[in-house]
């Protein structure tokens, strides 16, 4: 039997109450987080990629990725992918999977130097992302023939202990027994807990819990004492064994929210989290009081992207992958800040925003480069699948460029002694109250407000320079219209003008000619045929004359409605100026005021 490793009721996380810190992780604020360490030759996010295995009976049509080597694979467009058919993109990776790998390869690749470092005092953080249907809960948990990396990491863990408790093996090399001559020191005693969470429509449920009734939302805290986050009210369960481990696992399973839609039958529909914590108890060769150590590593399975065209979700499926979209959004939001912040370390940092979803709070830390993280990309090699295949890589060449210079592992903060050696450090504790934190952001109010500043000093001027810009835009386009009309005024004029001279042209001819006819048939003494005297050619001459006076009034009423247009234009801009003046001269009144104010 192993020390200290016995079964107990759920108890709440003992690093509270029994493990203080002389020396307290740094408490991580916005103005920090705008500001992470420069890149170095520091260790980054260690990314795999997977290709899941394609089955026949599916008919997706033709596989999109390929794995190139054991560090890359190329994407190919689909032939029907429009104007991107026929391109190949390359990605690398710190090592590619393909469809074949048995799930034992999977898990010593990724997740067995998490593990191993976890019994060295070392965090870590594993999650495996990708879209829907891609395989990331088989790589996680995976079925009882062929389990996952987390039912590997308990069995490991589990029996390194105990190899190592009966000497079987050597201690980690960062032990406290490791520059012993024994195999093992009998003054040092491990403990193993177990807590798993769910994060369902962005509120965290307790997947350990009693099922019965409504489930209690749990609240997530921010560590005054260490830095962090932790879920308040959350059970860690002692477990003594692999087996014991996996049948609250199995329980937390079950709990779990799925869904089927018409892409994955068993389809998540939360981000769920599996966090072992192991801590150490270390007696004092001089006699002295136990120090007590502790780390964790946490084991995620996000829920896959979907996009509601092709999952055809309604009502509560579709709240729900929203949600899930823009968690993981905003995860790679935080992986583009951060690239870009450390790789344009001299130029104005953005603000990291961790704090718009539950996941990137609960592990901030471990994306700031305090502890090992990994990432493990399942992808759907289906032609289908090439537009969320191709946006899931990009966020993984995104992380492969992120680097830690300045890494904090657990193991390099030790905790005080434990009060009384008689008790277990590891025994049900009670937390007391967890004070509010306390309001620090006194420095992001003055910088926030320096930016409401110059925001509103920006919008300000880009308003006037509209206004000054619709005001030469409307005074152009008068003019345009004065010419255009003065053009067409003329015109009309000269139009009609010719069809009157024809018409009178014609009436002449008719006229000489009928005359000339008269004169013909009935010669007159003195008789003319010029058609001066004939009252119907005088009709003509006046009937053109009144025609001549009513385009001229015409005319005169036009120029009258143009100046008015013009006097009307003139005014309009005269009372757009007085407006903008009045609204400059009240922006430079607060604009004094919000000076005044910092």
């Amino acid at each position: 039997p192993l020390p200290s490793i016995t079964y107990k009721d759920p108890i709440d996380t003992p690093k509270k109450t029994l493990f203080r810190s002389p020396t307290p992780l740094p408490k991580l604020r916005i103005d920090e987080l705008a500001h992470p360490p420069p890149p170095s030759n520091g260790m980054g996010i260690r990314v795999y990629l997977r290709i899941r295995h394609v089955d026949p009976s599916e008919n997706a049509g033709e596989t999109c990725i390929f794995k190139a080597s054991d560090t890359a694979a190329t994407l190919h467009a689909p032939q029907s992918g429009g104007i991107r058919a026929g391109e190949v993109a390359k990605f690398s990776f710190t090592k590619v999977f393909d469809s074949d790998v048995p799930q034992q390869q999977i898990f010593e690749d990724s997740a067995l130097p998490l593990a191993k470092g976890l019994l060295q005092r070392k965090s870590g953080l594993l999650f495996a992302y990708g879209v829907t249907n891609a395989g990331k809960t088989y790589t996680v948990v995976g079925p009882p023939h062929d389990p996952g990396v987390l039912p590997r990491t308990l069995d490991f863990l589990f029996t390194r202990i105990k190899n190592i408790h009966l000497g079987l093996e050597p201690p980690p090399d960062d032990s406290p027994a490791a520059d012993d001559t024994k195999p093992q020191s009998p003054d040092v005693t491990y403990s193993v807990t177990i807590s798993y969470c769910e994060i369902y429509n962005e509120n965290i449920f307790d997947l350990l819990c009693d099922t019965k009734g409504a489930r209690k939302k749990l609240d997530l805290k921010e560590d005054t004492e260490n830095g962090g986050f932790y879920i308040k009210d959350m059970k860690e369960i002692q477990v003594a064994s692999a087996e014991e481990a996996q049948n609250f696992i199995r329980r937390g399973m079950h709990n779990r929210k799925m869904a089927n839609n018409t892409i994955n039958a068993d389809s998540s529909r939360s981000h769920t989290i599996c966090t072992l914590k192991v801590f150490q108890t270390v007696s004092q060769t001089d006699g002295g009081e136990p120090l007590g150590y502790w780390s964790r590593m946490s084991i995620v399975d996000l829920a896959g992207a979907e996009r509601n065209k092709r999952t055809g979700n309604t009502g509560e499926r579709f709240n729900e992958s929203n949600k899930i979209n823009t968690s993981l959004m905003n995860l790679g939001r935080c992986l583009e800040i951060l690239r870009s912040n450390q790789q344009h370390p001299h130029a104005p940092q953005q603000v990291i925003p961790f704090r718009n979803s539950k996941l990137t709070r609960i592990f901030r830390d471990f994306l700031l480069g305090a502890g090992q993280t990994v990432m493990v990309v399942n992808v759907n090699p289906h032609e289908v699948d090439f537009d969320e295949t191709a946006h899931a890589l990009k966020y993984t060449a995104v992380a492969r460029e992120i680097v830690f210079s300045n890494r904090i592992d657990t193991h390099m903060v030790p905790m005080t002694p434990v009060r009384s050696p008689k008790k277990t450090p590891f025994a049900t504790a009670r937390r007391k109250p967890d004070p509010e934190p306390e309001n620090t952001c006194e420095e992001d109010i003055d910088v926030l407000r320096r930016r409401l500043c110059e925001t509103e000093t920006r919008a300000a001027r880009l308003e006037s320079e509209i206004r000054d810009e619709v005001s030469r835009e409307m005074a152009e386009r008068l003019q345009e219209m004065e010419k255009m009309f003065q053009r067409r005024l003329v015109e009309e004029v000269a139009q009609r003008e010719e069809k009157l001279r024809r018409q009178f042209d014609i009436r002449k001819r008719e006229n000489l000619h009928r005359n000339a006819i008269i004169d013909a048939t009935t010669p007159r003494k003195g008789s003319t045929s010029s058609g001066e005297n004939d009252p119907f050619s005088w009709e003509i001459r006046q009937q053109y004359e009144d025609t001549i006076s009513s385009l001229r009034e015409r005319l005169g009423e036009q120029e009258k409605r143009y100046l008015g247009g013009i006097a009307e234009r003139d005014k309009t801009l005269v009372e757009m100026q007085a407006l903008h003046e009045e609204e400059m001269k009240e922006f430079r009144i607060q604009l004094v005021r919000v000076e005044g104010s910092l």
